[in-house]
This record gives structure tokens, C-alpha cells and sequence, in this order.
């Protein structure tokens, strides 16, 4: 028990009478170059004049808390005449023994060099303008295999986390790397992985000493028909790892993991710093990528002004046209259907032109205070009186309290009231259902829907401007009812995408 506990320890450590090594954990056995220290002499080991001397040392450090910083003989990595420098701290277990531990003197110089050469890796990418997570882990390769570093980064989703990078250099074909590789790409609940759902909670790094137990304990609970997998972690498993959360708008997205042999807590300053700037990366790359889409969308604003300008005054005179056509003239049945076409296109590629100045065209909105369940009347109203299905054929039931009112610009949030509505009819079977509720900050707009359901890659880009699933569908409501919604100050998401469907719309209450 004393052994496994000491092994734990993220130091070099070992218990002494004084005179001789009463127990050396696994850590101080490698770094010496022994295999075994058990009843070696403590004179054969440091270089100091007695043992006399060693003794009231000891007791003197113990006794004042004193920092010892002495050179040990020998080692893995030494030539036999050399010393291992290591700072050590002293405490009493019993009248008889000693307890010895601490780390490597250069193991402050090695926590430099690391903070050091993470920087400058972040300082050259950024600098040619590669601010990406992937590719600064990459980059930072030849760091974590200088320390025999094996790393991971785990997305935070809702109530899940799903492993997207490993890099693993220790025991490279080893039970843990094949265990953590198998995860990639997997989501698992959030509990299966208890101290990153510390991280994720707290917002705060920790330190694990026990990371077979770790290892062993997610093995079981992601596959429990694998047991000698969950077995054979808990004995060659990693011995320490360190997590450390990696911050987009101030939550936590992402989880850093460490472990290694060899990872001590002072490397955990080192940790902290590669996760802040995978963080700094991330929130760099969304910025860059929000210039480069508000570029986009000033070309694209222009361009739906432009269009709206040269193509409304045509399509008036199109399908004033084909209606007096049909009032004048007595035609048969086959042109008569002939300037139906024509009309219903032309009505489709007037809604197109609206659709594209609505998602790309100035807005200007004005806020005032709006009474919700008004506005929601008045937009099925409107949508009824279009004709034909979708909404003219639906039960449309509306529970909206009278009083909620939001701070909106009434034109645009009646406008994308009426995308939602026309987007729920269209995919509703018998019923759509229009609910309001306010927790006193914000008012909740819910409209959904009994049809079918979205399939979960159609779900995931509902808002995606030009996706559609239906044929004739422009792809560009859903795009604009999120410009509108978020224009005014609120937000519009996909809460169910099941049956039934929901979207919410949530705008601040009005003042």
C-alpha cells in the first residue's frame, strides 16, 4: 500500500531512517538508475561528509521547513561520477523515519524552456496568421515528445464530450494510446469523464495523480465487454495527468489533457499556458472568420440591393400583366394554367429577392416596445390570407400570455415571425403551436411543429443560408429570420428537432 501510494507521488520521493532507504517510489528508482534502493545506504547515495551529519541535517530541515538542495550520485542520464542535483522537503512519518521529496533542480529550468518554446511557437503562427487548435498542437509536437507528453483535447458539447485530438508518444502501441485513439471522434456522456466535467463546472485546471485508476474506470464505463482493456490501463497506465479548460466567450469549450511519467505539478503552470493559447488560437480564428464572413456579407448586401433595384420593377409589370391577361381575355383552360405559371413563379422569385435583401440588405432596425401576442395574431392572420396551404389548411393554436412585451423593431420581428410560421406549416401535419413565456429578463417565443422531425445532419445546418430540403425552397428563410431576430438584439435557436419541431425565438423583455 505504502509503495503504490508513494508511486503516485509527482516527485522523486522516499522514506529513510537516516541512515539507510527505507522505500524509494518509482520516480527516484529511474531517475538514479537503480532497480531497487531498498537498504542502500543514504552515504552511497548523497554526497555529504557523514551520516551524523545526514541525520542532524534532517532533522534541522524538518524542523524549520528548510528547502534541501543536495547531489545525489549516479543516475539514468549521468555519467557515474556526476550529481543529480535535487531540491528536497523533509517531514517526520514517526519518531523514526523520514519522509524525502522533490524534483530535479533542472526540472525549473525545463518548466522555462517549455513555457518558452509554447510561446514561440503561438508568436510564429500568429504572426503568419495560423491560428487554428489543430495546427498549433501539431506545431507544438516536438515540445510534448521532448517531455514524453501525451495529449488530448476534448470538446465540450451539451451534456456530452466528444475527443478530437490525441497525441500519444509514450508506450506508443500501449493499451492507454489504442484505448484514447478508439475514443476519437466518439461522444461520451459527460459523467464517464468525471474530471473534465470538474473543468467544465468550475472553469478551473486540476492536477490527477491516479490516472490509471482514470484511465481504467473510463475504459469500463465506454466499453465494460473490454475488461482486460480497463486491466491492463490500471497497471501500465500513465501515472499523473494535469486538465486545464480552454475558454471560447468565456466558456469552457474544450478541455486540455496531459499526462505522462514524468509530469510533475510545477509543469502544470506550462499546462495552463498551452491551454490559454489554444484558447487565444480559437477566439483569433473566430474573429478572422467573422471578418471574413462580414466581408462577404457587405459584397453580398450590395449585391441584394442591386438585384432588388434592377428585378422588382419587372416582376411588378410580369404579374400585373398576366392578371389583367386573365380578366380581358377569354382563353381556354391550357393557357389559362399557362399564366398560372407564370404568376406563381414570378410571386416565387419576388419572395427570393425579399429573402436575399432581408439576410444581406441594411436593416436599420428600431427598437420600441412590442406586444407579442399582437404581433404573433397579425402574422397568422397574414399567413392565412395567402392562398392556398400551407397555413390557410392547419390548426394553428396560440397561447401567448397578453401581456409579454419585447424591445423589437415591430416590421422586422413580424417578419421573421412569418418565415417561422410559413416554415412550420409547411412541414406540420395538422398542428402548429405558437407558446410565450418570460423569466422577467427575456421573453421565449416557441413555434413548433407535429411533423416528422429533422434528421440530425439537416438539423445542424437549419440556419445555414441557401440549405433547403425542399425542392423549390431558396434556403434562405431560416438564414434570415437569424439575421432579423439577432439584428434587434435576441436569438433564435432549434430546441427540438424532433417531433414536435421547435424554434425559439428570445428577445429581451422591453423596459
Amino acid at each position: 500500500m505504502r509503495g503504490r501510494a508513494f508511486d503516485l507521488l509527482p516527485g522523486l520521493a522516499f522514506i529513510t531512517d537516516g541512515t539507510r532507504v527505507v522505500h524509494a517510489n518509482a520516480a527516484c528508482v529511474r531517475a538514479l538508475g537503480e532497480t531497487d534502493l531498498q537498504g542502500r545506504e543514504l552515504s552511497s547515495l548523497i554526497d555529504v561528509e557523514s551520516v551524523e551529519t545526514l541525520t542532524e541535517t534532517l532533522s534541522r530541515a524538518c524542523a524549520n521547513g528548510e528547502t534541501l538542495r543536495w547531489g545525489f550520485r549516479g543516475g539514468a542520464d549521468h555519467a557515474s561520477n556526476d550529481l543529480l542535483a535535487i531540491e528536497l522537503r523533509v517531514a517526520r512519518l514517526d519518531e523514526e523515519h523520514f519522509v524525502m521529496s522533490g524534483h530535479r533542480t533542472e526540472s525549473s529550468a525545463r518548466l522555462e524552456t517549455t513555457i518558452g518554446r509554447l510561446a514561440g511557437i503561438y508568436s510564429r503562427a500568429n504572426e503568419a496568421t495560423i491560428a487554428d487548435i489543430s495546427a498549433l498542437l501539431q506545431d507544438s509536437r516536438s515540445v510534448f515528445e521532448a517531455l514524453s507528453w501525451n495529449v488530448a483535447l476534448v470538446r465540450v458539447l451539451e451534456e456530452e464530450v466528444a475527443l478530437e485530438h490525441v497525441l500519444y508518444y509514450e508506450e506508443d502501441q500501449g493499451p492507454a494510446a489504442v484505448f484514447m485513439r478508439g475514443l476519437i471522434g466518439r461522444s461520451v456522456p459527460m459523467s464517464d469523464m468525471p474530471n473534465v466535467a470538474r473543468v467544465v463546472a468550475s472553469g478551473v485546471g486540476h492536477f490527477v495523480w491516479d490516472a490509471p485508476k482514470m484511465g481504467a474506470d473510463l475504459a469500463n464505463r465506454t466499453d465494460p465487454n473490454r475488461r482486460g482493456v480497463a486491466d491492463a490501463l490500471a497497471k501500465d497506465g500513465l501515472q499523473r495527468a494535469a486538465f486545464a479548460p480552454v475558454f471560447v466567450q468565456r466558456e469552457v469549450s474544450w478541455v486540455l489533457m496531459v499526462a505522462g511519467r514524468e509530469l510533475a505539478e510545477n509543469d502544470f503552470a506550462a499546462v495552463q499556458l498551452l491551454a490559454g493559447i489554444l484558447s487565444a488560437a480559437e477566439q483569433v480564428s473566430a474573429l478572422s472568420r467573422a471578418h471574413a464572413i462580414a466581408q462577404r456579407h457587405a459584397a453580398l448586401g450590395q449585391m441584394a440591393t442591386q438585384l432588388a433595384h434592377e428585378v422588382r420593377n419587372p416582376l411588378a409589370v410580369i404579374l400585373q400583366a398576366t392578371r389583367q391577361l386573365g380578366r380581358r381575355v377569354a382563353i381556354d383552360a391550357q393557357v389559362h394554367q399557362l399564366l398560372e405559371m407564370i404568376d406563381e413563379e414570378a410571386r416565387r422569385l419576388e419572395t427570393l429577392v425579399e429573402d436575399l435583401v432581408g439576410y444581406a440588405g441594411p436593416l436599420d432596425p428600431r427598437l420600441q416596445s412590442v406586444n407579442v401576442a399582437q404581433l404573433v395574431n397579425w402574422s397568422i392572420d397574414g399567413c392565412r390570407a395567402r392562398a392556398g396551404r400551407p397555413c390557410a389548411e392547419l390548426e394553428i393554436a396560440m397561447a401567448v400570455p397578453g401581456e409579454l412585451s419585447v424591445l423589437a423593431d415591430p416590421r422586422l420581428l413580424q417578419l421573421a415571425f412569418a418565415h417561422l410560421l410559413r416554415n412550420a406549416c409547411e412541414h406540420a401535419e395538422r398542428v402548429v403551436e405558437i407558446a410565450g413565456a418570460s423569466d422577467g429578463t427575456t421573453v421565449d417565443i416557441h413555434i413548433a411543429n407535429d411533423g416528422p422531425g429533422l434528421e440530425p445532419q439537416v438539423a445542424v445546418r437549419v440556419f445555414e443560408p441557401f440549405f433547403s430540403t425542399r425542392p423549390s425552397g431558396s434556403g434562405l428563410g431560416l438564414a434570415v429570420v437569424r439575421r432579423l431576430v439577432e439584428d434587434q438584439g435576441g436569438g433564435v435557436e432549434l430546441t427540438s428537432a424532433g417531433s414536435p419541431t421547435r424554434f425559439t425565438v428570445r428577445l429581451p423583455v422591453a423596459p
